[in-house]
């Protein structure tokens, strides 16, 4: 069955209304085992800058023909004869380590001390968005009332310390409404450190889009209003998508542990997806760094659990449309 990311524009709306007010205590609750935060500075990570080449038999059955090998704490890929690494990556504090490997015996793989789980490197693919109104009116960003944005903009309009990263298809630095608006980012396809968001023809931008509803240059006459205002360089862009919309569960484990060893305090994924432990390990990661994380709970109108949404430590935001009515 196939499995999909749906991108919610209403979660970046939930990003901000928290981000642009004062600390605010949020309890809720936790499960599974917390490492504590390590509090040494800078990045370290073993990688090997690889996206696997999907096949359309891949993208029709929803996963690929690799394994993410998940390794207790102290050990790496060095300890699996006969797999073929393709790409290894692990946090700061070494907490969490995840290659993608390509095996004839993942089984054989499992039963290795120091292995903690072997499983299928499920594929994710990019959904269309909601159409980015041309209107450049404030008023015609009927979102924003309903969250209450101009009650917030009372109190604060963005935070320069408050580093927002947005894991998501890239997005496009060239645009005239985002100038300034941005940090260093990563682009986790191509393992460089140009996150330019390039679609497919007939493709949206989502990762534009996305970055414009939290921080398009406001006050400005031009284009649409970020709900940050755009007054400060605090985004962070994150590529974890490729140009036809395609990714894996790995990597976005690894978008995730990159986003909190390079400083951010919130991470924002519109997207949604199947529950898979490479990417339950990395948001246990973010959640023991007290980095706050908002995702998608799905486009579909249904009850059916999506993933990170649906996680103890994720913000779970879904999409409505003017009128209040569910998204479908």
């Amino acid at each position: 069955m196939m499995r999909r990311y749906a991108f919610l524009p209403v979660v970046s709306l939930m990003i901000i209304f928290l981000t642009g007010c004062p600390k605010v205590d949020i309890h809720y609750s936790l499960s599974g085992v917390i490492r504590p935060y390590s509090g040494e500075e800078g990045f370290t990570v073993q990688r090997k800058g690889y996206v696997p080449e999907l096949t359309a038999e891949d993208i029709e059955r929803g996963f690929t023909d690799e394994y993410a090998v998940i390794f207790d704490s102290g050990y790496d890929s060095t300890i699996l004869p006969g797999a073929e690494v393709l790409g290894e990556f692990s946090s700061r504090d070494g907490s969490v380590v995840i290659s993608t490997v390509r095996t004839s015996d993942p089984q054989a793989l499992a039963a290795i001390e120091g292995v903690r789980s072997v499983q299928r490197n499920m594929l994710y693919t990019l959904q269309s968005v909601t159409t980015v109104p041309d209107d450049p009116l404030y008023t015609d960003q009927w979102g924003y009332p309903m969250v209450q944005m101009e009650e917030a903009w009372t109190i604060a309009k963005g935070s320069p310390t408050v580093v927002v990263a947005i894991i998501d298809s890239g997005t496009r630095p060239d645009h005239p409404d985002l100038q300034g608006v941005f940090l260093p980012g990563y682009d986790l396809i191509d393992d460089d450190d140009d996150p330019t968001d390039n679609p497919n023809p007939g493709r949206q931008s989502h990762g534009t889009h996305v970055t414009g509803t939290i921080t398009a240059v406001t006050n400005n006459g031009t284009g649409v209003s970020g709900m940050t205002w755009g007054r400060y360089p605090t985004v962070m862009p994150i590529k974890v998508f490729d140009n036809g919309g395609n990714t894996t569960d790995t990597i976005i484990a690894e978008g995730i542990i990159y986003a909190v060893d390079h400083g951010a305090k919130v991470i924002n994924m519109s997207l949604a997806g199947p529950d898979t432990e490479a990417v339950r390990l990395a948001v246990e990661y973010a959640y023991a760094n007290e980095v706050m994380m908002i995702a998608a709970a799905g486009n579909y109108n249904t009850s059916y659990p999506y993933y990170p949404a649906s996680y103890d430590e994720v913000i779970s935001v879904s999409a409505v449309g003017p009128t209040m009515e569910r998204a479908s």
